[in-house]
């Protein structure tokens, strides 16, 4: 069975003559991850509207569609087998590419830049390959709370306009590996 990268550039290579290679690209990757029904794991409880996200930058969608959650546990896990892209020297998020090209950045907490790393611990390295449930940071939930910002962690999709639609397929509490987002 061919990889997904596979049918992605058998499809560009077909449709080549037609588009730019750019407009290309995207198309096959719309097309694939359509048929392929790629879905994004994450382990933690308490998916929420992307509109009651506690800040104006995500609750906007101005980073890119997503959702917030409420985590009840101290570990951030990769939610698919990708590379990390980033992760600021604060540790207050991680920026993760999955191997079917879906661009995501997990930003834990509001705010949580102003703590300098404090109640932070980062686990992985950009550039660094991982699998899906893989550790990416911990975090002190106590700490965040004591410093006055809330622990809402924002999942958010920067590569959207490649993918299509985002649903939400989790509400409520929900246990770890439960799809959370689909395109």
């Amino acid at each position: 069975m061919p990889t997904r990268r596979e049918v992605i550039d058998r499809i560009r290579r077909a449709i080549a003559p037609l588009y730019e290679p750019r407009e290309a690209e995207q198309i096959a990757r719309r097309f694939t991850f359509e048929r392929c029904g790629i879905t994004l794991t994450q382990y933690v409880v308490a998916p929420e509207a992307q509109a009651d996200i506690p800040d104006e930058t995500f609750a906007q969608g101005i980073l890119g569609p997503g959702c917030g959650i409420e985590p009840s546990e101290k570990t951030v896990y990769a939610p698919f087998d990708g590379v990390v892209s980033q992760v600021p020297s604060t540790l207050h998020a991680v920026g993760l590419t999955s191997d079917d090209g879906i661009e995501l950045l997990i930003h834990v907490g509001m705010d949580t830049v102003e703590m300098q790393g404090k109640g932070f611990k980062g686990l992985v390295k950009e550039g660094e390959a991982v699998k899906a449930g893989t550790p990416l940071l911990t975090i002190d939930l106590r700490a965040i709370k004591a410093a006055g910002y809330p622990a809402t962690t924002a999942v958010i999709v920067t590569n959207s306009d490649e993918l299509g639609e985002l649903k939400m397929l989790a509400e409520g509490s929900v246990s770890a590996g439960t799809p959370l987002i689909k395109f």
